[in-house]
């Protein structure tokens, strides 16, 4: 197992959480503008996200770790959990943003969240964004960790 460089991990650290934000919100403001106007969503925005997410990563270190494969499946989460919030703040008003930060952030729903059957048993669209959720989150990893 390699040494990591603590200054590559800093970089990488600040460069996920600032690209997971960055991402999230975008994406959540997409979300609600093609809901609002179109009555729809599109799911496959957010696996180019994902790998914006993961060239911004890549490039903050010089020598490949398993752990930037890891941060970068939980920046993905991030970037989700992120874009939910932001979609939920653009409908209900920005009021309800402690409740929603606290409610997607919660472990109840990042269990509900990470379990496949909740998700493969439910609608196509469900289904939809979590597999394209779990893909973003292989991609980063492996674009990240090799």
């Amino acid at each position: 197992m390699k040494s990591i460089n603590k200054n590559d991990l800093a970089y990488v650290i600040i460069a996920g959480l600032m690209a997971s934000i960055i991402a999230g919100v975008f994406y959540g403001v997409i979300n609600y503008v093609l809901f609002l106007y179109l009555n729809t969503t599109v799911v496959i925005i957010f696996l180019l996200l994902a790998i914006f997410l993961a060239n911004n990563i890549r490039k903050q270190y010089e020598t490949a770790h398993i752990l930037y494969g890891i941060l970068g499946g939980l920046f993905v989460l991030n970037s989700y959990l992120i874009s939910m919030v932001t979609l939920q703040v653009l409908f209900f008003g920005l009021d309800l943003l402690p409740f929603f930060f606290k409610l997607f952030y919660s472990l109840s729903y990042l269990g509900q969240l990470l379990n496949p059957l909740l998700h493969l048993s439910g609608n196509l669209s469900n289904m939809i964004e979590w597999i394209i959720l779990m893909i973003s989150i292989g991609v980063v990893y492996q674009k990240t960790s090799h």
